[in-house]
């Protein structure tokens, strides 16, 4: 069994533990006792994720999917991105790792350069990061195949997110705490995000895409667990820079 397949062998032991105590529905994503929320979707995992021990491995933390991928339509495909409700690892790995380069939105296209950027000696990518670091925006960066690494290096890192839950019907992104359902009392989502990251992804860098609260109380929680903790503000995020090189500078360690 490949690295890829274990990890989501052990996500789905996981998410089908944590649905069983929530009473959500393993299909539609709903709780029986939260209807207009819906568990929006697993986690991303890069295809090649793990298994090159030359590579270090990258998880990106951000804070939420933010639209209801039932209901919100694909460019491309012009269909929802979920087709049965909640987003798979299959079908997150179709809009992200399979879906051509330069078709990316700004968060995405933010995560490959932030992952060229830390990746860049291992596989002496350097010039490859030196070709894209000054382009005005990270989409503008990924426009030109012929300056990226053969590789797509998206096969390589992984994403989730620290809520799982958004507003049925939901179709405008957005990281507003109005889409949170938590289980305050036990807190039960914050350790499902804690054991998928430390029991199952056990990256060697872990950045989190987001300056929220709960993202920098995650951040300090596994610190000294993980090798590498940073924390920067989400790449679409309007009152950051878009330029990769500018980008990266905010990128702060824990």
């Amino acid at each position: 069994m490949s690295e890829v397949d274990n990890i989501e062998k052990e996500l789905m032991k996981k998410y089908d533990a944590f649905f069983e105590e929530l009473g959500i529905n393993k299909k539609t994503g709903i709780p029986e006792d939260k209807q207009e929320k819906r568990f929006s979707s697993y986690p991303f995992i890069g295809s090649k994720y793990g298994e090159n021990d030359k590579l270090e491995k990258i998880l990106f933390v951000a804070l939420t999917t933010g639209f209801d991928p039932a209901t919100k339509i694909d460019d491309d495909t012009k269909k929802p991105f979920a087709k049965n409700g909640i987003w798979t690892i299959e079908e997150r790995r179709e809009c992200i790792e399979y879906k051509p380069i330069y078709r990316h939105n700004m968060h995405i296209s933010g995560s490959y350069t932030t992952a060229l950027y830390f990746l860049r000696k291992n596989k002496d990518w350097e010039t490859c990061w030196n070709n894209i670091k000054k382009c005005s925006t990270h989409i503008e960066a990924l426009e030109d195949k012929s300056l990226l690494p053969s590789e797509n290096l998206l096969s390589l890192v992984a994403l989730t997110n620290i809520y799982k839950f958004v507003k049925v019907g939901e179709t405008k992104s957005s990281g507003s705490g109005e889409y949170i359902y938590k289980n305050t009392e036990e807190n039960k989502e914050e350790k499902l995000v804690y054991d998928e990251i430390i029991e199952i992804f056990k990256p060697d860098i872990i950045i989190f895409q987001s300056t929220q609260p709960d993202a920098e109380a995650l951040a300090n929680s596994i610190k000294g667990l993980i090798k590498k903790v940073y924390i920067v503000y989400h790449p679409s995020y309007r009152f950051v820079t878009k330029i990769p090189e500018e980008y990266v500078k905010k990128i702060s360690p824990i």
